[in-house]
């Protein structure tokens, strides 16, 4: 798990005043909104409940008492963005209370959506535990325990007792597995290519990245301006990847085949 780094805290903000509404300026000139817990809720799609539990265990920043109300301001929904970030990426609660107690308390939210961009799955795809007939509903055939190995052996389902754990974007993969025939072990190998040289390609692109965009925006302060610039330059930097990648996938493929016509 990458480290984020730690930001200098800026001076104490003074206080909003009674209630919602504008607060003081961001380093980029827009005024700051504080929101009641349930308007927050509405803003995020995070249930009242589950913001309060995730301010107990202190993965928010306590609200802005004004009375009895609680207030929470942009520093909140950033670090809110930032945790269905991470339990996207399948991160255990644990986990993420231990990489967002690495962020220093003050951190501007620019920040933390710097962390938030740098973290957004590749695809948000959560997996669903289905039972035996669930599954053989949702591939609309019958599922032998031949079929159920090969699909484990791909990697499209996981076991869980009398489960299976799947996300619903592999389903249509299995359909196609399914109706090619491969064995199972077969599926096991060609699985591990396919593991093996993506886990490759993305660990050397990342490399890439963290010297050419991440290193020299670690080199200095920067305006909040500039950390949204940073955030839109991951994620095109991220769907140009996923392009190129599918693309040099295709052109290997056709040498590939014109070598074995030529052979």
């Amino acid at each position: 798990m990458s480290r984020p780094e730690q930001v200098r805290q800026p001076p104490a903000k003074p206080s909003a005043g009674p209630g919602p509404g504008p607060g003081p300026a961001d380093d980029g000139g827009r005024q700051a909104t504080w929101l009641t817990v349930d308007e927050i809720s509405t803003r995020t799609g995070i249930s009242v409940r589950t913001i309060r539990f995730y301010a107990s265990r202190r993965l928010l920043p306590p609200p802005r008492l004004q009375g009895r109300v609680g207030y929470y301001g942009d520093d909140h929904l950033a670090r809110l963005e930032l945790v269905q970030r991470l339990q996207e990426l399948g991160f255990t609660l644990a986990a993420i209370e231990e990489y967002l107690s690495r962020i220093a308390p003050g951190t501007p939210p620019e920040d933390v959506r710097v962390l938030g961009a740098l973290m957004t799955p590749w695809t948000v795809d959560v997996p669903e535990e289905l039972t035996r007939a669930e599954l053989a509903e949702r591939l609309g055939r019958p599922l032998s325990t031949a079929d159920l190995a090969l699909l484990e052996a791909f990697g499209v389902l996981t076991r869980t007792g009398r489960r299976f754990r799947v996300a619903p974007a592999l389903l249509e993969l299995g359909a196609d597995l399914l109706d090619v025939g491969l064995d199972v072990d077969a599926a096991r190998r060609s699985r591990t290519v396919v593991d093996t040289h993506t886990r490759q390609i993305m660990a050397e692109l990342n490399a890439i990245f963290r010297e050419q965009v991440w290193g020299p925006y670690r080199a200095g302060p920067h305006t909040a301006a500039q950390r949204r610039q940073l955030s839109e330059r991951t994620e095109r930097l991220r769907s140009a990847t996923l392009r190129a990648t599918v693309i040099a996938l295709q052109q290997a493929l056709n040498e590939t085949i014109r070598a074995s016509v030529q052979r």
